[in-house]
């Protein structure tokens, strides 16, 4: 043991400095697979709402294209619907926007 001017000290790091070390270390290594997960379920998310990428030949097959605009319209419907039912448009309105659809 010798004086090192803050106490009693053998130069060791003892059992504490070793298992605050090791902590240390898992949490970086967990912080950083946090981070790398996170990056990843957000890209993954952004590409699930960009729907399917189309090629240089013209977009979509035609099945997808017509389900996509078969879900447009009925979306579309469901706002009018909504609006009519919330009092934001009158009658008139709300028919002659259902037509339009």
């Amino acid at each position: 043991m010798m004086w090192d001017g803050n106490g009693w000290h053998d130069g060791s790091w003892g059992i504490g400095g070793w298992s605050t070390m090791i902590g240390i270390v898992l949490l970086a290594i967990a912080m950083t697979l946090l981070v790398a997960y996170l990056i990843r379920s957000a890209s993954v998310q952004t590409e699930a709402h960009a729907g399917p990428a189309s090629d240089w030949s013209g977009g979509p097959p035609q099945a997808e294209a017509s389900a996509h605009q078969a879900n447009a319209l009925e979306s579309a419907r469901e706002i009018v619907k909504r609006r009519y039912a919330a009092g934001e448009i009158e009658r008139e309105e709300y028919l002659q926007k259902l037509a339009d659809l």
